[in-house]
């Protein structure tokens, strides 16, 4: 994983920091593995879908929205059905968390988490489009986070 962020990107260096936060908050506040068999199977399957998109990547991702220098547009494993799968994965790890150990503040974190998520997805898309020209059409047919959704 290159976690390497631009100086110069405020914006980027905020996006990434609320991330990583939220999702520290919510493992440092609740129970860290779900007690309910269905919430283990999401936990799982999150942890699983962040695997098989960076086995699709070669593991050369990037925390911060910037397209690295030599990344290549991946349209294949679960990139077919969503365009970012890493940030599914988080919503999924998330969402397992606060539904098992639920309390209001921890949904506050939640969703804080998903709303900078979707202003990253709006900042990052724009670098894949210039990076990729044909990104555009790739985004006609594949949602952003949930299959055949959004």
């Amino acid at each position: 994983m290159n976690l390497k962020i631009s100086p110069s990107s405020l914006k980027t260096a905020m996006m990434v920091f609320i991330q990583f936060l939220c999702i520290g908050i919510l493992a440092a506040t609740g129970k860290v593995i779900p007690e309910n068999i269905f919430l283990l199977i999401l936990l799982i399957s999150s942890f699983l879908l962040a695997l098989w998109a960076m086995l699709i990547m070669k593991f050369h991702f990037n925390a911060a929205p910037e397209v690295l220098d030599g990344a290549e547009l991946n349209t294949r494993g679960p990139y077919r059905l969503i365009r970012h799968p890493m940030y599914t994965s988080l919503l999924g790890l998330g969402s397992a968390w606060i539904i098992n150990d639920f309390t209001f503040f921890r949904l506050f974190i939640l969703l804080i988490l998903i709303a900078n998520l979707i202003i990253k997805i709006s900042y990052e898309e724009k670098f894949l489009k210039e990076k990729f020209p044909d990104y555009s059409e790739y985004s006609k047919k594949t949602k952003r986070l949930i299959p055949f959704i959004y």
